[in-house]
Parts: structure tokens; sequence; C-alpha cells
């Protein structure tokens, strides 16, 4: 395998445990996929799932991001445009479409960035909703537009079992250490007949396959679960959640969308 030149730092062992089965069935026929700056991505023979063989423990991936977490200058300048808003105003209705009536819908974000998805919410009266994110810079700029952000884990929030109807992490998953763990509390946290909605690169799209070894989404430790069609819903499923509503990448851009109902 020829390795990839790019911007992460390289693999230090100290802080890295070698996954030997995988994450998704237990598996332990590992095959090699892609190497990059030392990490080596491997693939289930199994269940085909993709994943970094080296696993970085909670507190690498923190030093890892902080400097990601600090904005570039004193002033925050929001990303995006009228095409961005009206994106997310488009998913807020049709994700408020798969609620019954005028219920109303308590919402969680994980990554809730500059608050896009919670600012769509807040225009519609059915949604109470709170965002979680890493970023202080993106988190005060949330705040100041009025919106419920909070900086940290949303997992030391000490939210009770079944405290919400909807669960929203776009381009979170293939970042976070666990994604088991983390897809259980999606599972506790939310009530019976709650909704969980993902997006993530997906490892199986046409622009990975043309890309190669130069995928911008190929990029460990930072992306560390490569996730597709196939493998997303089997994590849903082994999470608890009953029904997959939706999982596809039939899109312009190389991502998997999942929603999925405990």
């Amino acid at each position: 395998m020829q390795k990839i030149s790019t911007k992460f730092p390289p693999l230090d062992p100290r802080h890295h445990t070698k996954l030997d089965s995988c994450p998704l069935c237990g598996g332990k026929k590992i095959q090699p996929w892609k190497e990059k700056d030392g990490y080596h991505v491997v693939q289930c023979a199994d269940c085909s799932f993709i994943f970094v063989e080296e696993h970085p423990s909670e507190e690498f991936l923190i030093d890892f991001y902080a400097p990601s977490y600090q904005p570039k200058g004193e002033e925050f300048v929001p990303a995006g445009d009228t095409f961005r808003k009206l994106k997310y105003k488009c998913f807020a209705s049709w994700i408020s479409s798969k609620f019954p009536g005028d219920k109303e819908i308590r919402a969680l974000e994980i990554g809730c960035g500059q608050g896009d998805f919670l600012s769509a919410v807040k225009q519609n009266p059915r949604f109470k909703a709170t965002g979680y994110d890493y970023s202080n810079a993106c988190v005060k700029y949330a705040q100041s537009c009025g919106l419920d952000a909070h900086l940290g884990d949303f997992r030391a929030a000490g939210f009770a079992d079944e405290s919400f109807d909807l669960i929203v992490a776009l381009h979170v998953l293939e970042h976070v250490q666990d994604l088991n763990a983390t897809l259980a509390e999606f599972y506790r946290l939310l009530k019976p007949g709650g909704l969980a909605f993902a997006v993530c690169p997906s490892v199986t799209h046409f622009k990975q396959a043309m890309a190669g070894d130069s995928w911008k989404y190929l990029g460990p430790p930072g992306h560390l679960w490569y996730l597709s069609p196939k493998t997303f819903p089997m994590f849903f499923k082994k999470a608890g959640f009953g029904e997959i509503l939706h999982c596809s990448h039939f899109y312009h851009r190389a991502h998997v969308r999942i929603l999925a109902r405990k």
C-alpha cells in the first residue's frame, strides 16, 4: 500500500490501542484497505466494515481537535449563505413531517456547530431543541443568536432516559471515539418511537472509488469509521433501533444519510 501524504500528525503508539476485531460484528478476519500517516485503515472480511486499526484514546482525540475548536481571529465569522439556510429550513420541515399532528418535538443535536439546524427549527413552534458542540467560538455565536447551544460533551449533561423525540448528528459519528457507545446513548435518550438522523461520508460512494487514495474523507485519526448504506444500519440495529426508515448515498455528494426509529 502506498502511504498518502496529509496534514494530519503521525501516529503516536502511546495513545492508541490496536483493534484486532471488527467493532461491528466482532469478526477476526481483518484485511488491509488503505494506509495514511502510519494509520492502517482496514476492512472486516465478514461484514465489510472499514475502520482505523490504531484506535486513539478519548484524551488523544480531545488534544487532536483542540486547535480546530479555537477561532482563527478574535471575531467568529459564520459560514454559509442563503442556500445553506434554505437547505436547513427544508430539512427542518421534512423531519417535522415524520412526527404526528402538532406534537411537540424535543430535539437534541450532537455537534451543533454555529447553530444552522437549531436556527431552522427555532422558527417552528413544535420544536424544543438543544445542541452540544466542542467549539467555544461556534457555541458562543449560536448563543448570541438566541439558540439553546452548550459547550462540551452531551453525555455529561445528565439527561434522563427517554428525554428526546429526535437526535440529529450531521458529520459527527465518523469522528467519535466509540461509535457503539454513542449510538447506545442515542437509543437510551430517545423516547419509544423516537427518531435518530445522521449523515456521514460514504465509503462506497462512486466519488470514493474515483478519488482512490486522494479521497478527501480518508483522514485518520480524524475519521475513524468508514460507513456505507450496508454497514450504517447494522450499527443502529446493534444499538437496539427497531426500524431503519431510510439509508442511502444516492446523492451528488459522497454522504450516506440514515433515519432510524427506536
